[in-house]
């Protein structure tokens, strides 16, 4: 798998056709080669002999996607001020201090 992709599968379940005897436990995939922006689909899959996946065929069964963006950190100084600006109480707290 691209180095720093994040992998998602968005289909847990795959509904199949088979005989009873044949109902896979478990059905493999290899995602070591997929890069960011591929994926496999339903019709991708290898099932077991006499097995037929129903539903969608396009259906996304693991995808790789781009990680998302970091936010920035909080440790950056504010650019403007070291003081954040008060606003409402200490306003009126002055006006009060006037009217004396």
């Amino acid at each position: 798998m691209a180095a720093g992709g994040v992998l998602d599968q968005p289909l847990h379940v795959i509904n199949l056709e088979c005989l009873v005897t044949a109902v896979p436990h478990e059905i493999r995939v290899n995602v070591g080669e997929l890069q960011i922006g591929q994926s496999l689909h339903v019709k991708d899959l290898k099932l077991p002999e006499g097995a037929k996946a129903m539903g969608d065929p396009d259906a996304i069964v693991v995808q790789v996607s781009a990680p998302a963006a970091e936010a920035p950190t909080a440790t950056a100084p504010a650019a403007e001020s070291a003081e954040p600006e008060v606003i409402g109480r200490q306003a009126k707290a002055e006006e009060g201090e006037e009217e004396k």
